[in-house]
C-alpha cells in the first residue's frame, strides 16, 4: 500500500474538525467501552488504501464516531474519479439534525459537502409564511493546493452555502444568505522545500506553547468563519445578523524526521546582530524565559529580540521570536 498522501490526510482533519470545536488531538480514548480504537483502525485503513494512519488520527476519529457515528459518513464507494458515501448521514448541530454527505475526488483533488435540510424545518416557520418561503441549499466545494514541493497543503473555501426568501406571485425575493469561509493549511513533510530558508520558515511557524524543538511537528491552522446575512430595508443591502469564526485553532498530529530538529544550528550564538538578542533560538524556545513567568535564558536576561532579523541568507525580516 502507498504511503498516507496529503489529500488523505488533509481529508480526515477537514471532517474532524469541522463538525466539533472541543476535540483535542491525540486525546486518550482507552478505556471507553463506546470505542473501538483497533477497529477505526482497520477501518480507515481499508477505505483509504493505507497502513500507517497517524494515531492522533484514528483517536478524532474515534471521538467523533463516539458522538457523530462519523464512519458511516465516510466515502467508501468508488466511481470514476471521485469516492462517495453509501448516502447522507446525519449530524447533530445545536437544536436540530442536520444531513450530509461528503464526496472526496481527484485531479484536482477536492471535497465536496452536499446537505440536506431538515425535514421538520419549515414547521418552525410561522404558518401564514410556511407556503411562501423558500430555502436553497448549495454545496461546500473545497479545492485542496498541495505544494509537494514544499511539503504543504492549503485549502482556502468562500462559498455561498444558502439562500432563503419569499415566492409571492411568482417571484422570488431573497431576504437572507449564509456563507462558509474556511481556511486549512496543513504542514505535512518537515524535510521539503530543499532550499533551508523556505524550510525554516515553515519549521519555525509552529510552536505547541511548551518547552522543546518543535522543528519536526508536523501541524494545521484551521478557521472556519460563518456567516448570516440579512437584506436591510431602506437600503435593500446585506448586513450581517450573525457573523462570527466558529473554529479557530492549530495544534500538531505527528512528529516528523528527527533530522528536521538539526535546522536549529542554522541559529547558533555566533550569528548574533545588534538587533538580535545574542541566545540562540534555541534556548529561547527550550528553556522557560520571561515571558513565561520563570527564570529568563541562562546568559540572556537583559537581552530580548527588539526587532527583525538581519541574517541575508536565511530568514531575512523576519520577526524574531
Amino acid at each position: 500500500m502507498e504511503s498516507l498522501d496529503w489529500y488523505k490526510l488533509s481529508f480526515l482533519f477537514i471532517i474532524a474538525y469541522l463538525h466539533t470545536q472541543t476535540i483535542t488531538v491525540g486525546q486518550s480514548l482507552e478505556g471507553k467501552d463506546t470505542v473501538n480504537m483497533a477497529a477505526i483502525q482497520s477501518k480507515l485503513s481499508s477505505v483509504f488504501e493505507v497502513n500507517d494512519i497517524p494515531d492522533g488520527i484514528v483517536k478524532v476519529v474515534g471521538a467523533l464516531e463516539s458522538s457523530l457515528h462519523l464512519l458511516n459518513c465516510l466515502p467508501i464507494q468508488k466511481s470514476d474519479n471521485c469516492y462517495h458515501p453509501n448516502g447522507y448521514c446525519e449530524i447533530d448541530v445545536n437544536d436540530f439534525t442536520l444531513q450530509a454527505k461528503l464526496t472526496i475526488c481527484k485531479n484536482p483533488w477536492t471535497l465536496r459537502i452536499d446537505f440536506k435540510l431538515p425535514q421538520d424545518l419549515k414547521k418552525r416557520i410561522p404558518g401564514i409564511l410556511r407556503p411562501l418561503v423558500f430555502i436553497d441549499v448549495e454545496p461546500i466545494v473545497l479545492t485542496l493546493d498541495n505544494n509537494k514541493a514544499d511539503g504543504v497543503t492549503t485549502i482556502i473555501s468562500n462559498s455561498k452555502i444558502a439562500t432563503a426568501g419569499l415566492n409571492i406571485f411568482g417571484f422570488s425575493i431573497n431576504a437572507a444568505k449564509a456563507y462558509f469561509n474556511f481556511y486549512l493549511f496543513v504542514r505535512w513533510d518537515c524535510t521539503k522545500p530543499s532550499d533551508n530558508v523556505k524550510r525554516l520558515k515553515y519549521n519555525i511557524d509552529y510552536d505547541d506553547g511548551k518547552p522543546g524543538n518543535d522543528m519536526n511537528k508536523l501541524y494545521y491552522k484551521l478557521k472556519i468563519d460563518y456567516e448570516i446575512k440579512t437584506k436591510r430595508i431602506p437600503c435593500f443591502c446585506y448586513k450581517c445578523k450573525r457573523c462570527e469564526t466558529i473554529v479557530e485553532k492549530q495544534g500538531h498530529f505527528a512528529d516528523g524526521p528527527e533530522s528536521c530538529k538539526s535546522d536549529w544550528s542554522e541559529w547558533s550564538p555566533s550569528s548574533c546582530t545588534f538587533f538580535m538578542g545574542c541566545e540562540s533560538l534555541p534556548q529561547r524556545r527550550t528553556c522557560v524565559g520571561q515571558s513565561t513567568g520563570g527564570p529568563p535564558c541562562p546568559g540572556s536576561a537583559e537581552r530580548i529580540c527588539s526587532g527583525p532579523v538581519r541574517n541575508p541568507g536565511r530568514l531575512e525580516n523576519q520577526v524574531c521570536p
